[in-house]
């Protein structure tokens, strides 16, 4: 995701996109989060906030097992 940064911005940041995390539930769920929080805080976000944001917009949705 950090590699591709700047197409995920546009997709999630200036378009109102969605997330959809599914997989493990160990690590990978937090690292997705980090990234998009990561990304967010380059286009002006504060730390922490971005995913709180999305989730109260219902615009992010996690489908983890293990």
């Amino acid at each position: 995701m950090l590699k591709h940064a700047d197409e995920v911005w546009n997709i999630i940041g200036r378009e109102d996109g969605f997330v959809f995390i599914a997989g493990s539930a160990g690590d990978m769920p937090k690292d997705v989060g980090f990234a998009l929080e990561t990304i967010a805080s380059s286009h002006g976000w504060s730390e922490g906030t971005f995913l709180k944001k999305l989730e109260s917009l219902g615009r992010i949705q996690y489908e983890t097992w293990s």
